[in-house]
């Protein structure tokens, strides 16, 4: 056989052995688009779970022990700022609430009249309202007759920090600015005094 021919045999040969290996290359795209695409979703995924409904990105819970910074907000009246009590080394309770939240309506009447200004045995009560405008916090606040100092927390700066998961809640701060006790749902008067007694004990 010539050398000419031989070439022609041998690109033909060659040719013969593509068609064997061809369905492998659309079932590779295949298996790398879905990948990237389980990738992408998962992503997202986390982004959304990150950021939370409200568009701002959601924080782990406060732990017991954990440290917290203070705060000074505006107050739902317009007067003097709401700031942490642990910021002057007192003992706090920080209660959080919004007037969409059923309820924390019936728990700011309950307690409206028993935490009187907000100091009891030298702990100091302070209420957030994460309200979106100062407007609706102070009518609701005004409708319980709650009378400790409330600052508005519209954009949820301080709740997204201190008291993420859910309202109404409550968070027991000493005067060292050491969290003590975080309760979630409807605060119980049993749990209002053991969170004091941890508080006066610290």
């Amino acid at each position: 056989m010539s050398t000419a021919v031989q070439e022609v045999a041998a690109a033909t040969d060659a040719r013969d052995t593509v068609p064997s290996s061809a369905p492998r290359r659309p079932l590779a795209l295949a298996v790398g688009g879905l990948v990237a695409v389980l990738v992408l979703f998962g992503s997202v995924l986390t982004l959304a779970l990150h950021w939370g409904a409200s568009g701002t990105p959601s924080a782990p819970a406060t732990g017991v022990g954990a440290s917290v910074a203070g705060f000074s907000i505006r107050s739902v009246d317009g007067a003097e700022a709401v700031t942490s009590p642990w910021t002057h080394h007192h003992a706090a309770v920080v209660l959080f609430f919004s007037s969409w939240c059923v309820p924390c309506h019936a728990e700011l009447h309950r307690f409206a009249g028993p935490l009187g200004a907000g100091d009891i045995g030298g702990v100091r009560f302070v209420g957030i309202d994460g309200d979106p405008s100062a407007r609706i916090a102070r009518t609701f606040v005004s409708h319980t007759t709650l009378r400790i100092p409330v600052g508005v927390d519209p954009a949820l700066l301080i709740s997204s920090r201190l008291a993420p998961q859910e309202t109404p809640a409550a968070v027991f701060v000493s005067a060292r600015g050491r969290v003590v006790a975080v309760q979630y749902g409807a605060l119980s008067d049993l749990q209002l005094s053991a969170g004091l007694s941890l508080l006066r004990h610290r």
